[in-house]
């Protein structure tokens, strides 16, 4: 995942609704990604999304569920939690 993919994730979380998906191509890499967010939640007051990511190139997919919160600059940082 390069810068430009993580903008779109970032976008993504900021921007859509649980349960649509968004999709977007990486020219550069041929990658694929598929995020659907699932839901909203807090976590030591920062805005947090649990999503699931589909990645994939014309050989192979992989799909991992996730959490993301929004640090104090705005960025969405993946949470270990």
């Amino acid at each position: 995942m390069d810068e430009e993919d993580r903008a779109c994730l970032g976008h993504s979380l900021e921007l859509v609704e649980s349960g649509r998906a968004v999709h977007w191509v990486n020219q550069a890499t041929g990658m694929t990604y598929t995020l659907i967010p699932i839901t909203d939640y807090s976590m030591d007051g920062r805005p947090c999304r649990e999503f699931t990511l589909n990645v994939g190139t014309q050989v192979k997919s992989d799909s991992a569920h996730q959490r993301a919160c929004r640090n104090e600059d705005g960025a969405w940082i993946l949470s270990t939690r």
